[in-house]
């Protein structure tokens, strides 16, 4: 096969090749794709790659080489595509990697480490504008992400998860216009998960899972409209989840497992049907998800602007169901107070009434009965004071005269049961109290209110004091 000097495509992948592989690869000068993928082949890559100045694409994943990459490496500057996953291979990231102008580079699941920061150094300058996937997971890689991340305006997947990563995540993370996928997880990240991730559009997967972040789900991801899966567990994530996440159109999962997350989930869309394994772990989080029902309030009153248009008016809606306990207790203590006016009130009538009693009750000298209910008895009784009938009791009970010019309005004394009392003088002087009977429902007629009348005469009493019940 090292006669193959022309040779530019040379796959081997998914077979069972072992051993070591030969230094004579080196003399296969034409190739520009070499894939030696998912076999069993150890020991270290032989340093005679370098001489392939044509390569383009070179895996050797998923095999069982050791020992470090080859600094001869660097001498295939046409280099595209660098995949080195799953392997047992150890040492510090090479520098050349990011400086070759290389497009995709995959070192996931090696012993790769180094107790700096990821050499992404703003010295390479425009090749690290190239580099579309950067994969660099499940190594021993330490240090801070530096805000040279956001010199690779043209990575669509970053996958640093499972390393020991320290520090924030940096602003300049916003920089990445065109990622697609960014996954952070299994790192010892902390600080607050930055606003700038709104700049991130084409964003579909968002994972940072298993660090220690703090602080609040910026509302800002709500704009993310690209967003499918979410996975922020396992940190100490504080506040609410911002209102607008509902309005995801393409969420397919969305985790905030085990964090100290609080209030009412998102109501609408995915949030309606997320799983509670999602949720769970956040005791102050509540609604159906969670199996937990939220605190009840009441809304605030909506008062329509008439002045305003209908999208104004809505705007006011929206704006007035806010502050629903503060309503709660206004109102409270307006209805308090409107019921202990209402209640003194009644009590200050009341009070008025049996002083107005009383007065009238000592100062009446002489007592009568007027009699209102026009001819017929059997109608209803009316109120009409120019009709009726006046008896004295005074031991003379054939004295009878009219009660037109005695019934006056402004000298009414109260009202009982059976009608109401006047207070006037008669000609010779006295003071007489007048009661005005309705008695449609007292007799049958008038003859038989014309006895009763007579009894009542011979009673011998001053008629004082008369009251409701005589």
């Amino acid at each position: 096969m090292q006669k193959l000097g022309l040779c530019s495509y040379l796959n081997l992948h998914q077979n069972t090749f072992s051993g070591e592989v030969p230094e004579w690869i080196g003399e296969m000068k034409s190739l520009e794709t070499l894939d030696l993928s998912s076999n069993q082949f150890s020991g270290e890559v032989p340093s005679s790659i370098g001489n392939l100045e044509s390569l383009k694409v070179l895996n050797f994943s998923a095999n069982g080489f050791t020992g470090s990459l080859p600094k001869s490496l660097s001498y295939c500057t046409n280099l595209m595509a660098l995949d080195f996953s799953k392997n047992s291979m150890a040492g510090e990231l090479p520098v050349w990697i990011f400086a070759a102008g290389t497009e995709e580079v995959s070192l996931s699941e090696k012993k790769l480490s180094g107790s700096k920061n990821i050499p992404l150094s703003s010295s390479a300058g425009n090749a690290l504008k190239n580099l579309q996937v950067l994969d660099l997971s499940l190594n021993h890689f330490s240090g801070e992400i530096t805000s040279d991340i956001g010199a690779l305006s043209s990575l669509h997947v970053l996958n640093l998860s499972g390393n020991s990563l320290a520090g924030p995540i940096p602003v300049a993370i916003g920089d990445l216009k065109v990622l697609d996928n960014l996954d952070l997880s299994k790192n010892r990240l902390n600080g607050t998960i930055p606003t700038s991730i709104e700049n991130c559009s084409s964003l579909t997967t968002l994972i940072v899972s298993q660090n220690k972040l703090t602080g609040p789900i910026p509302a800002a991801m709500s704009k993310l409209t690209n967003l499918q899966n979410v996975d922020l567990s396992f940190n100490s994530l504080t506040g609410g989840l911002p209102k607008h996440l509902a309005n995801l159109p393409n969420l397919l999962s969305f985790n905030i497992s085990h964090n100290n997350l609080q209030g009412e989930l998102p109501a609408g869309a995915f949030f309606n049907t997320i799983s509670p394994s999602s949720v769970s772990g956040n005791p102050s989080l509540c609604g159906s998800a969670v199996n937990k029902s939220c605190p009840g309030v009441l809304p605030k009153p909506i008062v329509l602007n008439p002045n305003s248009s209908s999208d104004s008016s809505t705007g006011e809606i929206s704006s007035n169901l806010g502050h629903r306990r503060i309503l709660l207790s206004i109102s409270s203590l307006i209805a308090i107070a409107a019921a202990a006016v209402i209640v003194i009130g009644v009590i200050a009538i009341t009070v008025l009434n049996l002083r107005v009693r009383s007065s009238s009750s000592t100062t009446q000298p002489a007592a009568a009965l007027a009699f209102s209910g026009g001819d017929d008895f059997s109608h209803s009784p009316t109120t009409d004071g120019n009709s009726g009938k006046l008896v004295m009791f005074s031991g003379e009970p054939d004295f009878s005269t009219s009660a037109h010019a005695l019934l006056n309005k402004d000298c009414e004394l109260g009202r009982g049961g059976f009608g109401a009392v006047y207070r006037t003088v008669l000609r010779d002087g006295r003071p007489v109290a007048i009661k005005k009977l309705t008695v449609s429902s007292l007799v049958k007629s008038q003859g038989e209110f014309e006895r009763e009348v007579k009894k009542l005469g011979k009673v011998e009493t001053s008629c004082r004091g008369m009251t409701d019940s005589t």
